[in-house]
């Protein structure tokens, strides 16, 4: 956890501020880190929010700041689950946008004494977590600030936690270490060791992380994270003490981090806590609940770091900024800059250009300072619009219009405790080719039409008439132009002044619109450029000289640009959907506004072992359980759930007896192990060796075994083994289950399968002095199930219910039984109900018949069903209609 560490920015005290006035921020040219992702953990004090406040929260932080990771503490399973599971707090993170859960596995100032069993847990904590509630984390750290590790120590963690999530099916999942309180050189020199002395465990490292209260990321971190190509995350970032809705002071300070970091190679900035009821100790949070008043307290800093959360996008690729030519703004124990900057490029292309300036707090007198960014890449990009977003204590994001960047410079005056963003616009421009029209002739020897177009200043047009002469371009179908630059003959720069840039869709220009008039003389030896706000489009352009100009001129450029539409959000079609294993149902994305201009989109599943999505937003269905599928728009990074439900045609699987034969005890014969009498049993002759089983006829796949051992005799079973073979004799076999402990008597233990493999014959195979004392044994199966009737439809497509409707009653249902009305059905050839349990076993399944459909309402027994939550769903017409029930 935090450091209890209090941050002092600025902690030159006495240092009277700077002499200049002006910071030139200049840009380096050379792409750095790409912006993986930003966010926020959680910790506890969730519980005694109201769930809808807690939503309200949820949205303003994860939502609003355009976070896409959540860090979670583990300090034991039982707070866990309290904490963000059924809170809900992991699920309205995903609905606002959170794609990517980090699992920060609790206090490790020492390092644990069995280090493997450390690994395990976490491990099986991940997996305990994906299988009962369809939650997939996708990074841990290997201990929250591991003060007293050695190289060696965080070497070990490394490999034995990679060992034991790769051994339970996570090999997917990221680890990210030390996770250090700061990034000094302690810790530098500890990571440098873990390189160097333990390859192994180095090359398994996905990223390095650490966290900020007195010290922030540095260039040399950041060299280390390039050279080694690993991820740089900053996992913790805060301070301590009490926060106040105007108190600028932190607003500035955290602002003022986080612009350090980006522009030392973080890839992944984390802040310390989102949201809590817990008012102590405010500055480590974003926001607070008051359960004494029932108000969310929101501070300052919220704004600042919302204005630079939704402005770096997702993907932006950053650049190095040096003040002044060649000065670091580090903020390190022994030095804060009363400045700080960043700088990006976005994925949509636009840049993101942002400054804080931190005088005024700490011992640096309040000036104003004005920032120059000088970016290489914009210059000769001609006059570039950069929208202005300005916070402070008073102003909260506000857009203050637009500044204009000349020639890859752009300078804005920037207050005490302000952060100003910058962004371009995402005009994406390209010079325009085309066929050479125009008068034609001319009046100086090889001064011809061509070479207006030569990309040559000594070379012009001189055209034979004095008035009228024009020169331009077909470009073979209508463009719209958006700008044009031109250059004129030399010495003769006044032959231009009064020229037009014209648009038509006629050859002859018959009919034609002025584009851009030219007023004064333009500058020699350089290209002049004039905007063009008319959006119609044309093929043919040219520009008419004046009376008295013979059509001079240099050079002529056609530019045409398209102004993007930035996406607003995306919404799913349906928000919510149960498919059978095997089956798929569509997903449509709707993306804001409509007319976009990108309208690219990605699909995920936080369980694909559940459900995956392809390319088009098809969801199959894998196993019986929960998944979450994400639409993250490419522009943007909007988000949008879908809540899926998979589950399975699983039944009891039924076959022929098979096993070792013969019975030590009269009577105990090995039908006794399928009859379901828990005081019957089987007992074989042989002590070492024996085993029962089934012979299913063909090949299925085992999704759960449940067995009994017999009556006093449960030692017998432990290290039992359920097997499956697709010979009869079991001489090639798979290993399916095992039985690591006694299991209990008189009831059904159940056991998960997780191979998806197919087989004819399947047994329990008893330990060596077992006699194969077992009790009662089931194979279940979710291929080829026997004993429930098929789907109508083996592919369920999600589209519009056409005018279908149901409705299911009473709800919550005491007493009596079950009642579903539907309208609109009655024409429909086939017409399904599949009834699921919320772990997604099917406790009710019918095609329904005609007259099922015309005497309604339709009636399911309640006989048999414990009370909880149903889910039904009808199926007709590849539509589908989810409802919920509740039994008490």
């Amino acid at each position: 956890m935090k450091k209890y560490v209090f941050l002092i920015y600025f902690s030159l005290i006495g240092i009277l501020g700077l002499a200049q006035t002006e910071v030139v921020m200049n840009v380096g040219s050379t792409a750095r880190q790409e912006l993986k992702g930003v966010g926020a953990s959680l910790t506890d004090h969730i519980t005694t929010i109201p769930d809808a406040t807690r939503k309200t929260m949820s949205d303003m932080v994860f939502k609003d700041m355009n976070m896409n990771i959540l860090r979670m503490w583990r300090e034991d399973d039982a707070n866990f689950y309290t904490n963000f599971v059924n809170s809900n707090a992991i699920s309205y993170a995903q609905q606002g946008g959170v794609t990517t859960l980090l699992l920060a596995p609790g206090s490790g100032v020492n390092p644990p004494s069995d280090m493997t069993a450390y690994a395990n847990d976490i491990a099986n904590f991940t997996n305990k977590l994906k299988t009962e509630k369809g939650i997939q984390l996708n990074v841990t750290g290997v201990a929250n600030e591991p003060d007293n590790w050695t190289s060696a120590n965080i070497a070990d963690a490394i490999t034995k936690i990679r060992t034991a999530l790769n051994a339970n099916g996570n090999s997917t999942m990221k680890i990210v270490a030390p996770e250090s309180s700061n990034c000094d050189d302690h810790w530098y020199d500890i990571m440098v060791g873990v390189k160097n002395s333990y390859g192994s465990a180095w090359n398994t490292l996905n990223g390095i992380a650490s966290h900020s209260y007195n010290m922030c990321a540095t260039e040399k971190w950041a060299q280390f994270a390039f050279t080694n190509n690993k991820e740089y995350w900053m996992t913790e970032a805060s301070a301590n003490g009490l926060d106040s809705p105007t108190n600028d002071n932190e607003a500035t300070s955290l602002t003022g981090r986080f612009l350090n970091d980006m522009n030392h190679g973080v890839s992944n900035w984390i802040y310390f806590i989102a949201y809590s009821s817990d008012t102590n100790d405010s500055l480590t949070k974003f926001m607070v609940y008051d359960t004494s008043t029932g108000q969310i307290i929101v501070f300052c800093k919220y704004y600042y770091m919302k204005q630079l959360f939704t402005t770096f996008k997702k993907g932006a690729i950053f650049r190095h900024v040096l003040a002044n030519g060649s000065g670091e703004m580090n903020q390190t124990d022994s030095y804060k800059s009363p400045y700080n900057a960043a700088a990006a490029k976005n994925p949509d292309g636009s840049w993101n250009l942002s400054g804080v300036n931190g005088t005024g707090i700490q011992g640096y007198t309040a000036q104003s300072y004005k920032f120059t960014f000088d970016v290489s890449e914009l210059t000769g990009a001609g006059n570039v619009p950069f929208t202005v977003l300005r916070t402070n204590v008073t102003k909260k994001i506000v857009n203050e219009g637009t500044v204009t960047m000349v020639n890859g410079r752009v300078s804005i005056v920037v207050g005490p405790k302000e952060v100003v963003t910058l962004i371009s616009g995402t005009t994406a421009e390209s010079k325009l080719n085309g066929n050479i029209i125009g008068t034609g002739g001319s009046g100086t020897g090889g001064a011809t039409m061509d070479k207006v177009f030569d990309g040559n200043f000594t070379t012009f047009y001189d055209a034979v008439p004095a008035n009228g002469a024009w020169v331009g371009l077909d470009l073979g179908s209508a463009k719209v132009i958006s700008k044009v630059k031109f250059a004129p003959r030399v010495s003769w720069a006044s032959r231009m002044n009064g020229g037009k840039i014209q648009g038509s869709n006629v050859a002859d220009f018959g009919t034609s619109t002025d584009l851009y008039s030219i007023t004064s003389n333009p500058v020699e030896n350089t290209l002049s450029v004039g905007t063009v706000t008319n959006n119609s489009a044309f093929r043919y352009v040219r520009y008419l000289s004046p009376n008295g100009g013979y059509c001079n001129i240099s050079e002529l450029e056609f530019w045409s640009g398209t102004t993007s539409i930035a996406v607003t959000g995306v919404s799913l079609a349906p928000t919510s959907v149960s498919v059978i294993v095997g089956a798929t149902a569509t997903l449509t994305a709707t993306v804001a506004p409509s007319n976009a201009t990108n309208k690219t989109v990605s699909w995920s599943s936080n369980n694909t072992s559940v459900a995956t999505v392809n390319s088009s937003g098809v969801v199959t269905g894998i196993a019986a359980g929960l998944a979450t599928i994400t639409v993250t728009t490419q522009d943007g990074s909007k988000t949008a759930t879908c809540a899926v439900t998979i589950t399975s045609l699983e039944s009891k699987l039924t076959g022929t007896t098979i096993g070792t034969g013969g019975s030590g005890t009269s009577g105990a014969t090995m039908d006794k192990v399928f009859d379901g009498n828990f005081t019957t049993f089987y007992d074989a002759v042989p002590a070492n060796g024996a085993w029962v089983g089934l012979d299913l006829g063909s090949a299925k796949v085992i999704s759960k075994v449940k067995f009994a051992p017999r009556a006093s005799w449960a030692s017998r079973m432990n290290g039992g083994i359920f097997q499956g073979s697709n010979v009869s004799n079991f001489g090639t076999s798979v290993n399916l289950y095992t039985i690591a402990s006694n299991p209990v008597e008189n009831t059904l233990t159940v056991g998960t399968v997780s191979n998806s493999t197919a087989f004819r014959y399947v047994r329990y195979l008893s330990p060596n002095n077992g006699y194969c004392n077992i009790s009662e044994l089931e194979f279940w199966g979710n291929s080829g199930a026997q004993n429930a009737p098929k789907l109508s439809t083996s592919t369920i497509t999600i589209k519009d219910s056409e005018g279908m409707n149901a409705t299911v009653y009473p709800n919550p249902l005491v007493m009596g039984d079950i009642s579903i009305k539907l309208t609109g059905y009655e024409n429909e050839r086939t017409v399904s109900i599949l009834m699921c349990d919320l772990v997604g076993k099917v406790v009710f399944m019918k095609n329904l018949r005609q007259e099922d459909l015309t005497n309604q309402p339709f009636i399911i027994q309640r006989s048999g069903l414990k009370s909880g939550v149903y889910s039904i769903s009808v199926v007709a017409n590849g539509c589908i209609k989810n409802l919920r029930l509740v039994i008490q």
